[in-house]
């Protein structure tokens, strides 16, 4: 991940309500784990971002760790959710302070963020390491079906009287790798300021995720799109996974 994404920009993530997609996934999960009946109390939000899902995860009884990057999210987070509940912890996802844990949530893209395959299938091992036998893992991935229609594609994602965002989306089927340059102009004191980050994702494919998470004794339970039905493995462009610890890594 670059080490300048979501500086300037974090305001503007807030302002423009993104957090809605965590939020979405979080409900589905969480219905998903009232259904089987699941209960836990230790959980870490890997990605943290604005702190929205730590919030909810919060207020549901759970004692949170809650991990970013980017000094300016946590900062935004911490103004916002003072619950004691939540431990705030500035850090790389490969540098996180792991103790043993109940669930693990990592919403709106975090895993995408993780451009070589070896960084994504370490996080996991990380993960598996960290939960507790029973535990979940839970995250959301924008699927290659999602990075392929990024063919030179610009999207609004927030227009109204003080603020406009768009993206222009760029995808490289040869090494997965999917761009998003982020152009922001947001009302200032006698005009408009101007602002701008590119973003770089990678389409990490299902075979890629499950052997990953496999390999660290994870076992996937669900595959789930954010209304919670059922993701379609060749269409769906965003699927939420939940996978379980097994009693052992697998060797």
């Amino acid at each position: 991940m670059s080490h300048t994404i979501y500086t300037s920009y974090a305001p503007i993530y807030a302002a423009s309500g993104q957090a809605w997609v965590g939020l979405r996934a979080w409900s589905t999960v969480e219905r998903w784990l009232s259904e089987a009946g699941w209960r836990g109390q230790q959980a870490a939000d890997l990605g943290c971002g604005t702190g929205e899902v730590a919030a909810v995860l919060a207020q549901a009884g759970y004692h949170v760790a809650a991990v970013d990057r980017s000094a300016n999210m946590l900062a935004l987070a911490q103004a916002t959710n003072a619950d004691s509940r939540i431990t705030w912890e500035l850090a790389d996802l490969a540098d996180w302070h792991s103790a043993p844990l109940d669930l693990v949530v990592s919403f709106y893209d975090t895993l995408n963020y993780l451009t070589e395959l070896d960084t994504l299938t370490s996080l996991i091992a990380q993960v598996g390491a960290a939960l507790r036998p029973g535990g979940i893992f839970a995250f959301d991935l924008n699927t290659p079906s999602e990075y392929i229609t990024w063919d030179e594609r610009s999207t609004v994602t927030a227009d109204n009287d003080d603020l406009f965002v768009y993206n222009v989306l760029h995808f490289t089927p040869e090494s997965q790798l999917a761009e998003g340059r982020i152009v922001w102009f947001e009302r200032a004191a006698g005009g408009w300021r101007r602002g701008e980050e590119t973003h770089l994702q990678r389409a990490h494919s299902d075979a890629e995720v499950v052997g990953a998470l496999r390999a660290a004794g994870l076992s996937v339970q669900a595959r789930l799109d954010l209304l919670g039905a059922p993701a379609d493995l060749a269409t769906a462009t965003r699927i939420v996974y939940l996978a379980q610890r097994l009693a052992a890594p697998s060797s």
